[in-house]
């Protein structure tokens, strides 16, 4: 039994040790856009911050499902955000969920500027996150965020 009971404490330390996407998310809405906020560790190595900006639908029941922005996967683009105050590059990704639907994604583009972000996220209560965005017909919205950073060390520290 004592044999059986080592192996399952093996085997769940070993499954916290493999945590690798979306362990922590935090999302906010502005107007129809959400940006959620996630922890991703690549198989490349190193811990990354991605923001995912989805279009979201808005019925009677509130916001029910988000809708497609991009419609061409990879690298588009580097763009700026501005993070509680600080403009930071970001580079911008059109990505697909599994719900296959399109949604830009947003990553740091300096390991200084993914630095000065995660210490937002660390010793800050909310995250302030304003952005500027151009659809695919021109059309401009300036966004504004207020991200919670509740369990983000945690989280962080842990993998």
């Amino acid at each position: 039994m004592s044999k059986l009971l080592c192996i399952a404490s093996l085997l769940m330390m070993m499954c916290s040790l493999n945590v690798k996407a979306e362990d922590w998310n935090s999302s906010s809405i502005d107007g129809h856009y959400v940006l959620s906020a996630l922890i991703n560790s690549p198989d490349s190595g190193g811990k990354k911050l991605f923001f995912k900006l989805y279009k979201a639908k808005y019925n009677n029941n509130g916001f029910e499902r988000f809708l497609s922005q991009c419609n061409i996967q990879g690298l588009h683009s580097t763009v700026s955000m501005v993070v509680n105050g600080k403009k930071i590059e970001m580079e911008k990704y059109c990505k697909r969920n599994e719900d296959n639907l399109n949604y830009w994604a947003y990553t740091p583009k300096s390991n200084t500027d993914l630095t000065f972000v995660v210490s937002q996220f660390k010793n800050t209560e909310f995250v302030d996150i304003e952005k500027t965005f151009v659809n695919v017909y021109k059309q401009r919205d300036d966004l504004f965020f207020h991200i919670s950073t509740q369990r983000f060390s945690d989280v962080w520290m842990r993998l």
